[in-house]
């Protein structure tokens, strides 16, 4: 009669291995299915890994500057109302310290511009890169830190 050989002891163990791995990927895809979603539902903060740390982000710090009047280069009575975002406490200050001279360069701003370059998204937005380049020189001779944008906010040409 024949005997039946004993399988070797390294067989063995990779069939119950086999077994374990498989119920361990069937264990992870359950966390996965469940887990995954479930955290994103609770709102759990480290799901969000692409926005910076709540101490690296900066909310802004706006000054508003009083209602600026003016003239543009072609005689149109232009009226402003512009947001600046200081972005630290010096700045801030400083701005706040300087309103008579910061509403001059605004008013100087919107001077060295005629009434059809203000006109229109594109002539807000080159109005007011220039008067942030205008506060940043500004700041600079005071050694005071840049602002980090500035905002108009509602301009109102009148026409003769």
């Amino acid at each position: 009669m024949a005997r039946h050989a004993r399988a070797p002891h390294s067989v063995l163990s990779t069939e119950g291995d086999g077994d374990r791995l498989l119920g361990a990927y069937v264990l992870a895809f359950m966390i996965a299915l469940v887990g995954v979603p479930a955290a994103v539902v609770l709102g759990i903060s480290w799901v969000d890994t692409a926005t910076p740390a709540h101490g690296e982000r900066v909310a802004p710090s706006w000054v508003q500057s009083e209602s600026v009047r003016a003239t543009t280069s072609d005689g149109t009575p232009v009226q402003a109302r512009v947001a600046i975002d200081a972005g630290n406490a010096d700045t801030r200050s400083a701005l706040e310290q300087e309103r008579p001279q910061v509403s001059l360069m605004l008013q100087n701003s919107v001077a060295s511009h005629s009434h059809q370059a203000v006109m229109g998204a594109s002539g807000i937005r080159r109005l007011a890169r220039d008067m942030r380049d205008r506060l940043n020189d500004f700041l600079a001779s005071r050694q005071v830190e840049p602002v980090r944008d500035v905002i108009v906010q509602d301009l109102l040409v009148q026409r003769l």
